[in-house]
């Protein structure tokens, strides 16, 4: 399996190395003979030839694609979501916050910007079409760290769970989650303690050391990429 991992985001920050270590040890846990590669986009690298990849990851990021004008960064991950959407070659590609939002937003969903920034673990309730996805389960437990979220999917897309939080194209090669699975406790409490502001301020943050069900999400979405 060759797997990109493509980072929204540029810091020098410990949690984006340790935000880098948990999608490949989560990847790998589930794939141990995963290739994997890395594009630091929103640094400034180049996206490579897409088509090679069995499972493209778009991680979480910053940019508002509400209201700024698209970096040129930005410009690739959207053109690489409407390429991938239109002719995938077997191509799988999740998105998680940033990239759920930039998934929808490119394939003609809306955006809207919370009240207030949404910060730790929270339960997300799951339908019928997510309970036959995730193993029977009712639910799964998710960090998140947004102020912005999905309030419309995008055309071809089914809702698994409440709120938009999590979306399955019909064509079966995208997944979206607002939330986090790659996320710990431990990246969470350096993203609180590196914020400026944008985040923190004015934000409800539930228990960040409350156990989630990543691990298991990984899994799911592992089988997921390598089925038909």
């Amino acid at each position: 399996m060759k797997v990109l991992i493509v980072l929204n985001f540029a810091t020098d920050k410990p949690w984006g190395q340790l935000s880098v270590e948990s999608f490949t040890d989560n990847i790998r846990s589930h794939a141990p003979d995963a290739e994997i590669s890395v594009c630091r986009l929103a640094s400034g690298e180049d996206l490579t030839n897409s088509s090679q990849y069995d499972l493209i990851v778009l991680s979480g990021g910053t940019f508002n694609l509400i209201s700024d004008v698209p970096l040129p960064w930005v410009e690739q991950a959207l053109a690489l979501i409407r390429r991938t959407a239109k002719d995938s070659n077997g191509t799988k590609l999740l998105g998680f916050c940033w990239g759920h939002q930039a998934i929808q937003f490119a394939l003609g969903g809306k955006l809207d910007v919370l009240n207030k920034s949404n910060i730790g673990v929270e339960t997300i309730t799951l339908n019928a079409e997510g309970q036959n996805f995730f193993d029977g389960r009712s639910s799964l437990k998710m960090h998140k760290y947004h102020k912005r979220v999905v309030s419309e999917a995008a055309l071809g897309f089914k809702l698994l769970g409440s709120n938009n939080e999590i979306l399955l194209s019909e064509s079966g090669n995208i997944m979206t989650f607002q939330g986090h699975p790659e996320l710990t406790s431990e990246i969470s409490r350096n993203l609180l303690d590196s914020d400026d502001g944008s985040y923190v301020d004015n934000s409800t943050i539930s228990s960040i050391t409350t156990p989630h069900d990543g691990l298991y999400i990984w899994g799911r979405l592992m089988k997921f990429v390598i089925s038909p």
